[in-house]
């Protein structure tokens, strides 16, 4: 691979970008002194050529000037042109470093559309970046190729607090030949480039006609290429076609850190004598886990609720310094990564040491319940000494007078159920019988520890959604799935519908709320994609707009339109 400089860093010389940043520097720069702190973005005030020039010469410099002095090297790092010169341009900074020069090394091609942009990664001098990525476009002949794909993406953790950045991400673009090759984001050059802006949206112009296939990749090391492993990606759910000279709206490109590594195992210890921790790298999941030690027996194992990357596993009586081997070891991650190669087996010293831990409710849900809804969900920090079959000895009668269902769903789970639903506007207090209920170890509660108390929301303060979904490409038997988070309380509710129809989610709680939808294949969840083999992602689209529900009230202009 050849390449050429790209600002203080290297640059793929066949990259092909589309944005461009318009600014011009002096070659010293420094803040400027006193006043409050500068928290306005840059603008760009103008450019020479023009954007959308015509018949410009093949030997004409590129001027940009900004409404500030700006940072020289975020604006040089994140300059894109295409087409790709065979050479990387030199920058000039003027006027205090608000202006900047671009000199090619060799003149434009004749009768040759360019695109040059600035990524909205540029910033000034206080580091304000660009609201947006800033574009301009020309010809060397009497036309302007003027094809149109825009879009937005979105980040894979919708509902996180802490969701993916999807501002300043690249944006790559692959015209795809008859060839029928699938192109690399890791390996092969894109065809046209550009980042998005602060809220996800994206731009790409100066196009033929022909067929597009899209990728977003958060480019930490800056190479150019999406590195397997480390770099965010997106994949766009299918590829774009493009008319001559047409404005296309490509699908919501979800993006995520999509870890391909294997899971790495840090330490095997015993923790006391009926029990051993399993610590991992990152989050694992219990879905098929499979655990065993030799000569030791396994009574069952959990996944910590508050530490996701610790198996809590618990055993027989251990023989205080003997040491026992872990003979299986099946783990994945929230990816679906396996363990990595060991190499060897780990091992580890059983204790005497007796487990004093009381019993604890580590979390419990879901926090708002309404009416006749379903189970209450007890996770535990404990494996619980009671049978996966129903009983009604572990819970005491609450207020209502009722005896509860209880029945253990998992080793350190538990679901209670009133025998004829949850009763409107009720305040429940539900004692867990202290006595009976243990963990298997024998851990009881501590005081009051093993109360809840919740309220079941009345019917009048629930509101409704109501929508539709609209898919030109779904038939009667596609299953979409719509999500949506009330944002005041976390909440988060899912349904399934069948074909693009109207839907309903039944009563709600008052308040703001954000939502998605996507075309499942049946898994409740969506899939990301791969990038090698190619395999296209399932479509996701998220409601543009915060959506306010009301008591008693239908808020019915839900609409998800597939694109």
């Amino acid at each position: 691979m050849v390449f050429c400089p790209r600002g203080n860093g290297r640059f793929p010389l066949a990259v092909i970008a589309l944005f461009v940043f318009i600014g011009f520097s002096c070659a010293k720069q420094g803040l400027p002194p006193g006043g409050p702190e500068d928290k306005i973005p840059p603008e760009l005030i103008g450019s020479s050529p023009a954007n959308m020039s015509i018949n410009v010469s093949a030997g004409e410099r590129i001027l940009f000037e900004f409404s500030e002095p700006m940072d020289s090297k975020s604006v040089e790092d994140n300059f894109f042109v295409v087409p790709i010169p065979s050479s990387w341009p030199e920058f000039l900074w003027h006027s205090g470093s608000r202006a900047l020069e671009v000199r090619f090394h060799e003149p434009f091609k004749m009768n040759t559309t360019y695109v040059v942009s600035i990524g909205a990664k540029a910033s000034d001098l206080r580091r304000n970046p660009l609201d947006d990525t800033v574009t301009l476009t020309f010809s060397t002949g009497a036309t302007i190729e003027n094809g149109k794909i825009t879009g937005r993406i979105i980040p894979y953790g919708y509902f996180s607090k802490e969701p993916e950045k999807i501002s300043g991400v690249d944006i790559v673009a692959y015209r795809l030949s008859d060839a029928g090759k699938s192109p690399d984001p890791r390996s092969d050059v894109p065809d046209y480039f550009t980042q998005s802006g602060n809220d996800g949206s994206f731009e790409i112009t100066g196009l033929s006609h022909g067929l597009y296939r899209i990728f977003a990749i958060g480019d930490k090391d800056g190479n150019g290429f999406y590195s397997e492993g480390s770099d965010m990606v997106g994949i766009a759910p299918h590829d774009v076609e493009l008319a001559e000279k047409d404005s296309v709206r490509a699908p919501m490109i979800m993006v995520s850190s999509k870890d391909t590594t294997g899971v790495q195992l840090r330490s095997v210890r015993a923790s006391d004598s009926r029990r051993v921790e399993v610590f991992f790298d990152r989050a694992v999941v219990s879905a098929g886990m499979q655990l065993a030690f030799d000569g030791l027996e396994i009574d069952g194992f959990f996944v910590d609720v508050k530490n996701p990357q610790t198996v809590s596993v618990a055993t027989a009586a251990q023989e205080n310094g003997k040491r026992y081997a872990v003979s299986t070891l099946e783990v994945f991650d929230r990816d679906g990564n396996g363990v990595a190669p060991l190499g060897f087996k780990p091992d580890f010293a059983g204790t005497d040491r007796p487990d004093t831990t009381a019993l604890e409710i580590a979390d419990w849900g879901p926090k708002i319940l309404t009416a006749g809804s379903g189970p209450l969900r007890l996770v535990f920090n404990r494996i619980l000494a009671i049978s996966a079959d129903s009983d009604t000895s572990f819970a005491l009668a609450d207020e209502s007078g009722e005896d509860l269902a209880v029945r253990r769903s998992a080793p350190n789970e538990m679901e209670i159920t009133p025998p004829n639903g949850w009763k409107e506007g009720y305040n429940y207090l539900i004692s867990l019988e202290k006595e009976n209920l243990k963990g298997i170890s024998g851990n009881t509660f501590a005081d009051t520890a093993g109360d809840i108390r919740f309220r079941v929301v009345p019917s009048d303060t629930l509101g409704f959604m109501i929508g539709s979904v609209v898919d030109p490409a779904g038939g009667d038997g596609s299953l979409y799935r719509i999500a949506w988070k009330h944002i005041e309380t976390g909440t988060v509710s899912e349904i399934g519908i069948r074909g693009p129809v109207e839907w309903a989610s039944g009563g709600v709680l008052p308040g703001r709320y954000i939502a998605y939808a996507y075309r499942d294949d049946g898994d409740s969840t969506v899939f990301r994609g791969m990038v090698s083999p190619f395999r296209a992602a399932e479509q996701v689209v998220a409601y543009p707009d915060t959506i306010k529900v009301v008591s008693r009230w239908k808020t019915d202009t839900i609409q998800f339109i597939f694109e």
